[in-house]
């Protein structure tokens, strides 16, 4: 992690300090520090959507893991090709408003779905979503959404993420200070070993954001992020380098099996 840090935190210093600058080439040092030997050892893998790919470590242990979707998009193979890859029982639940083709979707392939968008607080918001029958036509909508630790701690009841994936639309923004060390997921003892990010199109106060995010992980020291895709959007893929217990499944018992 350290290693790491030093690399990007090196590449970045022209970047940082200018959200504009920040927005538009922080996937250049990201990228260049993929070539760190300890990069090749990571067996980050990909799995594909229609139009994305997410990426994930497949753990060796045999333990089942929690993985959870926020935003379905009307496209379920990237769950698909994951979940046959990892142990027996994994848990796979997805959250998206638009519940006609979605629901069908999730719960055919296993998971447990739910007709709601979850976000940063609880309420009715206008969220873009996916018109049903389509896989790239979004329009407004007043839906209800549902605080992500709310919906970690009582609904699904899982404090242990083994990999989030966030594709909100906008509203990913407001999740970022959640990530942070003494932010929502610290506060309410959950744990997110791994997680995407589709960081969408951004405005002035959206690129301040973004940079504050990046600032903050750099300084936390918490997660490295990889694989970076920047166009319009940017996806991310971070990995938590801090929990002991993620760690273990993620970094250390994976590297072993690759060596072996």
């Amino acid at each position: 992690m350290n290693e790491w840090l030093r690399c990007v935190q090196s590449g970045s210093k022209e970047y940082i300090g200018d959200p504009n600058k920040t927005w538009g080439n922080i996937w250049r040092p990201v990228k260049a520090c993929e070539v760190l030997p300890f990069m090749q050892k990571l067996p980050i893998g990909d799995f594909s959507n229609s139009d994305e790919t997410k990426r994930s470590i497949i753990p060796e242990s045999d333990e089942p893991s929690v993985i959870i979707a926020l935003g379905i998009g009307h496209d379920v193979k990237a769950e698909i090709a994951i979940k046959e890859q990892l142990p027996e029982n994994s848990k796979f639940y997805g959250a998206d408003p638009m519940q006609e083709t979605n629901e069908k979707l999730y719960t055919e392939m296993g998971g447990v779905y739910f007709p709601f968008a979850v976000g940063a607080g609880s309420g009715m918001h206008t969220a873009s979503v996916l018109k049903n029958g389509s896989m790239t036509e979004y329009y407004n909508k007043n839906v209800v959404h549902i605080d992500l630790v709310y919906f970690l701690k009582s609904i699904i009841r899982e404090k242990f993420i083994d990999d989030l994936w966030i594709d909100a639309e906008g509203a990913e923004y407001d999740l970022m200070p959640y990530f942070y060390n003494g932010g929502q997921f610290d506060q309410a003892g959950i744990t997110v070993c791994q997680f995407n990010m589709e960081i969408h199109k951004a405005d002035p106060t959206m690129k301040a954001t973004f940079h504050k995010f990046i600032v903050r992980i750099l300084e936390d020291g918490r997660y490295a992020f990889f694989r970076p895709v920047k166009g319009a959007h940017y996806r991310l893929y971070f990995l938590n380098f801090a929990h002991p217990k993620c760690v273990e499944k993620y970094i250390i018992q994976t590297i072993k099996e690759k060596e072996q």
